[in-house]
């Protein structure tokens, strides 16, 4: 769950393009209910940082792609996203709040 864009979205543990019946690194304790991987545990619920994208090859059937940053698992986990490469590939900057409000009260007051 991502209560901050109001997303629900699942962390795939297997390799993207990886079938069903290849062995994980993961092994799953239902006493917990947790998944372990090395010395590291993921349990349900637990807060994770994640990276978000949106896989656009097919346009009719775009899917929310995330992979886990933290807690970093070594050849699992992906290395946190650079916030100065993300602004390059958007150079649009999206008007602030007050901007916007702004904006629509000159829209209003000329029409």
């Amino acid at each position: 769950m991502i209560p901050k864009y109001g997303l629900e979205g699942t962390l795939y543990l297997r390799p993207a393009g990886s079938s069903s019946d290849k062995q994980s690194n993961f092994e799953y304790d239902d006493s917990v209910p947790s998944q372990r991987c090395g010395d590291t545990v993921l349990t349900l619920f637990q807060k994770v940082t994640v990276q978000m994208s949106l896989d656009t090859t097919n346009v009719q059937h775009e899917k929310l792609i995330i992979k886990l940053v933290e807690p970093h698992i070594p050849g699992f986990s992906v290395p946190p996203a650079d916030c100065n490469q993300e602004k390059q590939m958007n150079p649009k900057k999206r008007l602030s709040t007050d901007q916007e409000k702004n904006s629509r009260k000159k829209v209003k007051s000329n029409n």
